[in-house]
């Protein structure tokens, strides 16, 4: 084949990763701020206030995983950077429009907790396609790690829970219901197939 041929063949399908990472990232940042959104609406486990957003933790990171796989890692960190300025605007605009007291803390918090942990989530990941096969448990033990990251950065830096008053019965009892999540992404993770950069 011609050097024209070929150069082509290769704009083509430059063209179509970056509509894929486009398309994902969109679709991370959509699930960014539904995570946001539900941060508002409370459930209760075993005497223990928890909300929703809980259940969409363990799909952003497996979005975020998703776009490593398909697209590489370069869209992942440009994923995890448009995501977690989302999270914190959203989380500053909905406070603002519900008269809530501005709290600068609570938002780097969230964007500190979502960031370390995405951020270490898409490295231990990455390693791993290039190393080991992602074996399932492998990957599910990840989400996990990550999930205690945020979970435990989250729940100091923009709660300011102390150990006293219920912080590890309601830290476990959220780290349990994401595990059991978790299990279900690694799943959906082990059949896709690696993308341009495997």
């Amino acid at each position: 084949m011609s050097k024209k041929k070929v150069s082509k063949k290769e704009e083509i399908v430059n063209v179509g990763v970056r509509k894929l990472a486009a398309g994902y990232i969109f679709l991370l940042i959509a699930f960014s701020l539904f995570f946001v959104c539900l941060h508002s609406f409370n459930l209760y486990a075993f005497d223990i206030e928890l909300n929703y957003s809980i259940f969409i933790l363990p799909i952003l990171f497996f979005l975020i995983d998703v776009i490593l796989k398909e697209v590489g890692y370069s869209y992942g960190i440009a994923a995890l950077v448009l995501s977690a300025a989302f999270i914190f605007v959203a989380y500053m605009y909905l406070d603002i429009l519900f008269n809530i007291e501005f709290n600068m803390i609570k938002y780097i918090g969230v964007v500190l907790a979502y960031s370390v942990s995405q951020f270490l989530n898409l490295s231990i990941y990455y390693y791993m396609l290039d190393n080991y096969r992602t074996p399932y448990f492998f990957v599910v033990v990840n989400f996990i790690f990550s999930i205690l990251i945020y979970n435990m950065i989250y729940m100091l830096f923009s709660l300011g829970l102390v150990f006293s008053d219920g912080f590890w019965s309601s830290y476990l009892i959220v780290v349990a219901l994401q595990t059991l999540i978790s299990m279900i992404c690694g799943i959906l993770l082990r059949l896709i197939k690696q993308g341009v950069e495997g």
